[in-house]
């Protein structure tokens, strides 16, 4: 995956929102435009379900633009950092692998998911969820 594509997207945002841009896209805000993702989640899940390869790739990239969108107007408007959204997931994701990026255990699926619901309950309650590195 290029960084210039990423670029061109937010590139294209930008001109979308300009003064001389989309009228619709102009009035855009993040609560409004973020329930546009639901409905593109929605016709994924339809595509997958047809199991119609072309269609599943289209709709991904609606999903891709969706969330693309939101994180150029989570900066727009709030301030939040696309490096620190990135950041936050990658520690997130790194946190609730230990049994990839730790030395817990999981040899199955569910094992898995007990580990991650476990994480995630510590998480949400402000406790620190310790881990040893392999």
């Amino acid at each position: 995956m290029k960084n210039a594509r990423f670029q061109k997207v937010f590139e294209i945002i930008k001109i979308l929102r300009s003064e001389k841009g989309c009228p619709w896209d102009k009035e855009q805000h993040f609560p409004t435009y973020a329930r546009l993702l639901r409905e593109e989640l929605n016709e994924l899940n339809s595509a997958i379900k047809d199991g119609k390869t072309d269609e599943i790739a289209e709709e991904l990239g609606d999903v891709a633009w969706n969330c693309l969108y939101l994180l150029y107007l989570g900066e727009e408007e709030m301030n939040l950092k696309i490096s620190r959204v990135l950041e936050g997931v990658l520690k997130k994701i790194v946190r609730r692998h230990p049994h990839v990026f730790g030395d817990t255990v999981a040899k199955t699926p569910e094992e898995v998911l007990i580990h991650w619901q476990r994480i995630k309950e510590k998480e949400k309650k402000g406790q620190k969820v310790k881990q040893r590195k392999k």
